[in-house]
């Protein structure tokens, strides 16, 4: 009777550990691919930045050669 509640509780623990392994592997699972998610979004926000910073350069430059042409 002791060596079948023995078997019992180490399946149980066996089984509970299987679990709670598979819910961290999942919540890592969440959290890397949120990470990676957001490192995107920062490469797109630099990367819209570069954009903007390039164009607002091209309009400068153009406004300073129509200046000149006025001139």
């Amino acid at each position: 009777m002791t060596q079948q509640i023995a078997t019992q509780m180490q399946q149980e623990y066996t089984t509970i550990m299987k679990e709670t392994k598979e819910l961290l592997n999942a919540a890592f699972d969440a959290v890397d691919l949120t990470f990676k998610e957001h490192l995107r979004d920062i490469h797109r926000q630099d990367a819209l930045s570069r954009a903007i910073n390039s164009s607002k350069s091209a309009c400068d430059s153009l406004n300073e050669y129509r200046i000149r042409l006025e001139i």
